[in-house]
């Protein structure tokens, strides 16, 4: 089913520790962003609460609308992820993180708006054990 204009947005997530990925998506304008806006819930209303025992936010720091459909359906979306800085916790105590930023990421789309998107950051050997991230899981980059 088609919806309405569809955008193009990029997009910071804060876990709340100073760990955050960036990254950048497709959507339908349903979705309801815009340049500016604090996220504080997911798509169903849920907080960003996660494993670093902080409340995470999204920052939506640019929106370009197209003025026509290319064809996402009412809150469809395709987000990816760019980056990810480690700001040098170990919540999960696979091993001592260190400060650092990392563009060694596997995304894998968020059909579903912010909060679905997910991917793996490693460090530059490719070593580290704990490189899941999603808007709950932070990553240790581990060097």
């Amino acid at each position: 089913m088609a919806g309405f204009n569809d955008i193009y947005f990029s997009y910071t997530y804060y876990y709340g520790n100073g760990d955050h990925y960036t990254g950048y998506g497709y959507g339908d304008s349903s979705l309801g962003y815009y340049s500016g806006q604090y996220k504080y819930t997911d798509e169903y209303g849920y907080s960003n609460y996660n494993e670093t025992y902080n409340n995470g936010y999204y920052y939506i720091d640019y929106v370009y609308n197209y003025g026509y459909d290319q064809g996402f359906g009412i809150g469809e979306s395709n987000i990816y992820l760019t980056n990810y800085t480690d700001w040098g916790y170990d919540y999960d105590g696979l091993g001592t993180a260190s400060f650092t930023t990392t563009y060694n990421v596997s995304s894998y789309e968020g059909y579903s708006g912010l909060g679905s998107e997910y991917g793996y950051a490693y460090n530059y050997s490719y070593s580290n054990s704990d490189s899941y991230f999603n808007n709950y899981y932070s990553a240790d980059l581990v060097f």
